[in-house]
């Protein structure tokens, strides 16, 4: 672990038991780590498996295997209790504000449940502190008396950027957040994120399926694919250079308003079918039922994650275990 990793997860699987003798396999076997102030983004189609990442992380799953480390200490599987701290530390915003928050509570108490239950406040210092979280997101203290309902969506998710704020995290786990939202109110959370990030020293792992949006936002991207990590890379580097035949689908249809961008895109692949359901993983390479490059080794053999550069890893056979062009 580099001493700048605040969260490092190791081979870490979830796999449920959906039916007699059969098993899905949801995360299978992910490496990633997040830095101390950065920003990663966790990127795939629905069913890659990115949102069980996120749930196991924060202790909503236990693993199945792998280790999760928070600066350092391993804080899951059967044996490992969370303490109150490390349970504060590691926070998450759900996608839908209106789903995620009680709409018979008031805004006070949300945001108060969570300094009473990670005692971070008095009883008689709450008010002050629930409409100090308000101010930090950027709303009125007035709104601590509201329900939910009587306020717009994107308000709706600040205040559950409050909720996860209140017990001082150092990583927030954004699953999605502003996927529910106007595209014109997206950017104010956005916006709203990225002060807080500055401001307070926060660590993000960044859940989309936008790929558009990790270009503003993320310091490294990525991309997941039936359980795994296809390709991981700085930002500049992953949209420079995408290595992986399902990157490159992926950027290849993100739609564009001019020629320019056109150009700067990667050759249009065309995949065949859907993503292959965890229950029924396909052997060898997960993506090779729908990859136009597969060779006959790819739907026998599933790939190792092999390093090309300092910070670019990729798990595909056209590229050996020196990290070049196998061949």
């Amino acid at each position: 672990m580099k001493m700048d990793d605040v969260l490092k997860v190791t081979g870490l699987k979830k796999y449920f038991t959906v039916g007699k003798n059969v098993i899905l396999r949801a995360v299978d076997g992910v490496d990633l780590s997040v830095c101390r102030g950065e920003t990663l983004g966790l990127v795939g189609e629905s069913g890659s498996g990115k949102s069980t990442v996120a749930y196991t992380i924060v202790g909503m799953y236990q693993p199945t295997a792998g280790t999760i480390a928070l600066n350092g200490k391993n804080v899951a599987g059967a044996a490992v209790r969370r303490t109150l701290a490390q349970k504060g530390a590691i926070q998450i915003v759900f996608q839908d504000p209106g789903s995620s928050l009680n709409p018979r509570r008031t805004i006070a108490q949300s945001l108060g449940l969570p300094l009473r239950l990670h005692r971070r406040v008095s009883a008689r210092d709450l008010p002050e502190k629930v409409a100090e979280l308000l101010t930090l997101v950027g709303l009125p203290p007035e709104y601590s008396d509201r329900n939910p309902h009587s306020i717009g969506g994107g308000e709706r998710q600040l205040v559950a950027v409050a909720r996860a704020l209140a017990t001082d995290p150092i990583v927030m786990i954004l699953d999605e957040p502003t996927s529910a939202l106007d595209v014109s109110i997206q950017a104010k959370v956005i916006a709203r994120l990225a002060d807080l990030q500055s401001r307070l020293g926060l660590s993000y792992l960044f859940i989309t399926h936008d790929l558009s949006l990790m270009r503003n936002v993320a310091s490294r991207v990525a991309i997941m694919y039936l359980g795994k990590v296809s390709e991981l890379a700085p930002t500049a580097a992953f949209f420079r250079d995408p290595l992986h035949p399902y990157t490159r689908m992926l950027l290849s249809a993100i739609p564009v308003v001019t020629a320019a961008e056109e150009e700067l895109k990667p050759r249009k692949i065309l995949s065949k079918g859907e993503i292959p359901s965890p229950v029924n993983v396909p052997p060898g390479c997960g993506f090779s039922p729908r990859c136009p490059e597969a060779t006959p080794v790819c739907s026998k053999v599933d790939p190792a994650m092999v390093q090309t550069s300092d910070t670019h890893w990729v798990r595909c056979h056209v590229y050996g275990a020196t990290g070049g062009p196998a061949g």
